[in-house]
């Protein structure tokens, strides 16, 4: 179950940066403007049927892709509970 989110948000994910396989594999950097996020996260909220609004929470977690990739998969399956 965890891999199924997670795999769904990395294609939504990839699907959000116009790129979408530049970058992917460079979990050092996660380089996405404001306008991507917004479009990322409203992506994952459809997907799955959620409301997220704590973008201040989420900052924390963008170091590194593979960080928001598991943020995000922790957050998706707490809350599709």
């Amino acid at each position: 179950m965890d891999q199924e989110i997670r795999d769904k948000i990395v294609t939504i994910f990839r699907e959000c940066r116009k790129n979408s396989e530049e970058g992917l594999t460079d979990i050092k950097e996660l380089e996405m403007d404001s306008t991507e996020v917004l479009e990322f996260i409203l992506a994952i909220e459809d997907e799955f049927g959620i409301q997220y609004d704590d973008f201040a929470e989420l900052s924390l977690h963008m170091e590194t892709k593979e960080e928001m990739f598991d943020f995000l998969t922790a957050m998706v399956k707490q809350r599709r509970k």
